[in-house]
């Protein structure tokens, strides 16, 4: 059997390390995709529709065709990472493309039995608010319990509790890209060790992902969801297998219990003198005390309509209680 989870951990991790699909010399290059998310992001600050990050760093590549991290100090430290990627992809920080913030608590009396507007909290739909919704398709990370740092979307118009955080990325990253990416990333290891683990934004702003170019992006996502629908069809394959293998077994076993799995040979000796040598050997264990009196009292069996299935058995053999 194809163990499915491993083979969707493999996939994603090819995926994000650009060996999902073929690089294009022709696309353009994952830098001037960082010129727009700049120049996005300062429009946003313009429009005081968010704020300006004071301890922002910058993530350039050296002349030595290495990465280094320049902080607001001005200290430049290389950029650490075992991740392999391609020359035109580039490292970019979470903080640069994302913003997160928390869901809304709901009071009881908010809430409504014929509300429409599923209520998401770190696991999932919870119950339906009447008003106040997050858009279909919303991309949210666990932030408490054991589900911090889980990926999902909205399936619909939803409210999200503050069990979740809600993400707004950059219109110009492939918003499917950045959830796998996110989900790559693994973020329920950053959860505080605490008695009930939390995940911080400041902790998802420090993430580095690697970023390649917007066509790109799009084949790998179309590349991720024609592999993984087909580790579905395998999954589900498997399940049908394993079905067929239990219900097989129960086959051979039940045609095993009523001789029909080898042939009778009228030679051998028929069970009712092996029932016979069965009561001497417990009515020797008897008078050595080794079992009691009742444990010699045998169950009479009696035929009736509903033990058809013993009615088959062949001629030599014979029924009996398993306490005998």
């Amino acid at each position: 059997m194809i163990d499915t989870k491993v083979l969707r951990e493999k996939i994603l991790d090819l995926a994000m390390r650009g060996k999902l699909v073929p690089q294009d010399p022709n696309d353009e290059p994952a830098s001037e995709l960082l010129k727009r998310i700049k120049a996005e992001k300062e429009e946003l600050i313009k429009q005081k529709k968010i704020k300006r990050d004071k301890n922002e760093t910058e993530i350039f590549k050296g002349d030595d065709g290495l990465h280094y991290e320049k902080f607001a100090d001005g200290t430049v430290n290389p950029l650490l990472t075992t991740l392999d990627f391609p020359d035109n992809w580039l490292p970019i920080k979470l903080s640069q493309i994302l913003r997160v913030s928390s869901g809304k608590s709901l009071k009881r009396t908010q809430l409504t039995e014929d509300g429409n507007v599923p209520v998401y909290g770190a696991h999932g739909i919870m119950g339906s608010y009447s008003e106040g919704f997050i858009e279909k398709g919303t991309l949210l990370i666990g932030r408490v319990g054991f589900y911090a740092g889980s990926i999902m979307r909205t399936k619909e118009f939803s409210w999200v509790t503050d069990n979740s955080l809600i993400v707004s990325s950059s219109s110009v990253v492939n918003s499917n890209f950045l959830e796998l990416s996110l989900k790559h990333l693994n973020l329920g290891s950053l959860t505080s060790q605490t008695a009930q683990p939390v995940i911080s934004g400041q902790k998802i702003y420090s993430q580095i992902i690697f970023l390649p170019p917007v066509n790109e992006q799009t084949k790998i996502v179309d590349s991720y969801n024609e592999l993984i629908s087909k580790v579905n069809t395998i999954e589900k394959e498997q399940e049908q297998l394993k079905q067929l293998a239990t219900q097989l077994k129960q086959k051979v076993l039940d045609v095993a219990m009523q001789g029909k799995l080898v042939p009778q040979d009228p030679n051998d000796e028929p069970a009712s003198v092996l029932l016979e040598k069965i009561r001497a050997e417990k009515q020797r264990l008897y008078e050595e005390g080794k079992i009691k009196k009742k444990d010699l009292v045998e169950t009479e069996l009696v035929k009736d309509g509903d033990n058809a299935y013993y009615q088959n058995l062949p001629d030599s053999w014979e029924i009996v209680p398993l306490k005998n």
